[in-house]
């Protein structure tokens, strides 16, 4: 297994044979049992203003640009983390849908069968995201909770 800046591929199992697992970023309070998933073969990448945003006169912004704008973009979600055989494919899956935004970027998800896992910020303060993540049907599939 190999971890680059928040992107992760993995290859093969453990020494004793069983899959590499990873956690994905909370999933709204410390208390919430964390969301595990093994890792044979594939990469997962997450992007989101989780943890790269600043705030200035009380407003947040997001590091992530949407190009059809120039501006950062402005929309409940905190991350996305995307599952894709190749790392270079989940990044940039990753970093789309977190351009579109929730509800654009999830039809996007459905519709092309990318794995994908929504975290929505619970409320205005743009910290705490939310209980229940949005989950992509591939995701599903492939990691049924």
């Amino acid at each position: 297994m190999v971890e680059i800046g928040g992107e992760l591929r993995g290859f093969g199992t453990r020494p004793d044979g069983r899959p590499w697992q990873i956690q994905l970023a909370a999933t709204g309070t410390e208390q919430d049992a964390p969301w595990v998933v093994p890792v044979t073969n594939g990469a997962f990448a997450t992007s989101g203003d989780c943890w790269h945003h600043f705030l200035s006169d009380g407003q947040r912004y997001s590091h992530t640009l949407d190009p059809r704008t120039g501006w950062p973009t402005r929309h409940a979600l905190a991350s996305v983390t995307v599952h894709h055989g190749e790392c270079i494919h989940a990044d940039a899956l990753a970093t789309v849908l977190t351009v579109m935004g929730p509800r654009e970027g999830m039809a996007f998800a459905q519709d092309h069968g990318i794995a994908a896992v929504f975290q929505e910020h619970a409320d205005g303060d743009g910290v705490r995201a939310r209980r229940q993540p949005l989950v992509a049907p591939a995701w599903k599939a492939r990691f049924e909770r």
